[in-house]
């Protein structure tokens, strides 16, 4: 039998699912929109991914806390080694960006919650995990 403690927590689970994250799930299959972020650990870096439709967005973007890395060409990966998402050199302000679009003639791969976001920088690896923003 489920205690008093454990049906009140379950019902405060049910409400702030039914206001929260519901209603953005139900927002994005409406407009066929699916939006993914990954925070890369140990680096500050962020990609986001966008689907809508036939069109894929891929961004990707980087700031380094030294400036012994600038001009260093780095690449970005998805899906462990699979799929090349891009390259780019770090600039003056230790920042390196990638930005493709389909509609924009890039190739963009298709990507999934839980696709793994790789970088390589210097001998170093970086990874997060793409989840639904």
């Amino acid at each position: 039998m489920i205690s008093r403690k454990a049906t009140h927590v379950l019902a405060i689970l049910g409400l702030v699912l039914s206001v929260f994250v519901l209603p953005q799930a139900n927002a994005n299959a409406q407009t066929g929109t699916v939006r993914m972020q990954a925070r890369l650990a140990g680096v500050k870096a962020v990609a986001k991914y966008e689907e809508r439709g036939t069109r894929r967005k891929f961004n990707f973007q980087l700031e380094l806390a030294t400036p012994g890395q600038v001009g260093t060409v780095t690449a970005v990966a998805a899906n462990g080694k699979t799929v090349r998402m891009g390259t780019f050199t770090v600039d003056a302000l230790r920042r390196g960006i990638i930005d493709i679009d389909t509609t924009e003639g890039d190739s963009v791969a298709d990507l999934n919650v839980g696709s793994l976001i790789t970088l390589r920088i210097s001998g170093k690896v970086y990874r997060g995990t793409l989840q639904i923003r």
